[in-house]
């Protein structure tokens, strides 16, 4: 849940993530779809598939245009692979519009214990834009083993994999 100005600037809505869990909705299937049902008080103003994102990381205005935009993660493991993904999204027109598509920002396969197994983790930064615009992204990624005394380094920039 997170309260701001969602679909318009100078509101106060409150915005949850709801997990819908259909019937029969499997691992495979992220267990079911997950959706934003935005309130401006007890009106519902939006209700929207937010395509399997399930946690707000953050909420900013980043262009400054009075509209809070969402850093939208999700998470999936299968067979001791950890993986996360991430989205810069906006809620505007009754939609959801993703401002930014970050992919993959953690993949982690220690606990599968397959040969070369390591972590990865990205660092996502934000250059200041000009007033009104979006700030451009970009993105370093860490790579470390899985032993107790882990040093991260950079491997990469820009999307991982």
């Amino acid at each position: 849940m997170a309260t701001g100005s969602f679909t318009a600037a100078g509101q106060t809505q409150t915005l949850y993530v709801i997990s819908v869990s259909e019937c029969n909705a499997s691992h495979a299937d992220n267990f079911g779809t997950k959706r934003a049902a935005i309130f401006s008080g007890q009106q519902l103003v939006a209700n929207v598939d937010v395509d399997f994102r399930q946690n707000i990381e953050r909420k900013t205005d980043l262009n400054g245009d009075g509209i809070d935009e969402l850093l939208m993660t999700t998470s999936d493991m299968h067979q001791g692979v950890v993986e996360d993904t991430a989205a810069l999204v906006s809620f505007q027109n009754g939609r959801v519009q993703v401002i930014q598509d970050f992919g993959f920002v953690v993949e982690d396969s220690c606990a599968s214990l397959m040969p070369g197994s390591a972590s990865k983790a990205s660092v996502l930064y934000t250059t200041a834009g000009a007033p009104g615009a979006m700030p451009t992204f970009t993105m370093e990624n860490y790579q470390a083993g899985c032993n107790k005394n882990r040093r991260w380094r950079l491997i990469s920039r820009g999307k991982m994999r």
